[in-house]
């Protein structure tokens, strides 16, 4: 049994802007490898290693990619396949005399879900507001709401002047 924490970086193609995104994912982390399950004296396959009861950490690297398509404009189908690479687990399976193993272990996996925007109706921008209001408030760069009126909150401010 292994269980991985880790953090990827992501690297996409094209903004959310298209149907089709590609992107790539770059990341490392700590896998934990558990030895479960009774112990015993023969154990099935013994010719090709042994399992213990131990465990161990090991560093990992994570890489991959997939794409990104939109279903609709606030639902999107995402494909993955991803390469989790850590050195291999000596302690957890132990080899029989006369054996070698490999110094790296490839998790390849592939995935796919399904994915929610949760979209606001409400945008703001940063837009220059090119001359003073009557009120005498100076001209420079105010926050500026794109909802319709009876959208807005009362503390967000007023519409931009060059709307």
């Amino acid at each position: 049994m292994s269980h991985v924490v880790h953090y990827d970086l992501i690297f996409k193609t094209t903004r959310n802007t298209g149907k089709v995104q590609l992107f790539a994912a770059v990341g490392g982390g700590m896998k934990v490898f558990r030895g479960t399950g009774k112990e015993a004296a023969y154990q099935p396959l013994s010719q090709l290693g042994y399992f213990t009861k131990t465990q161990t950490m090991k560093p990992m690297a994570s890489v991959g990619g997939g794409v990104k398509f939109a279903l609709t404009r606030k639902v999107f189908l995402r494909t993955e396949f991803r390469d989790y690479i850590t050195a291999f687990p000596k302690e957890i399976i132990t080899p029989p005399a006369g054996m070698k193993y490999g110094t790296l272990l490839h998790d390849l996996v592939p995935m796919a879900g399904l994915g929610f925007a949760m979209r606001s109706r409400v945008s703001l921008s940063l837009r220059p507001i090119p001359a003073a209001t009557p009120q005498g408030v100076p001209a420079g760069i105010f926050l500026c709401t794109r909802a319709p009126p009876r959208l807005r909150h009362p503390c967000l401010p007023r519409p931009c002047l060059a709307e």
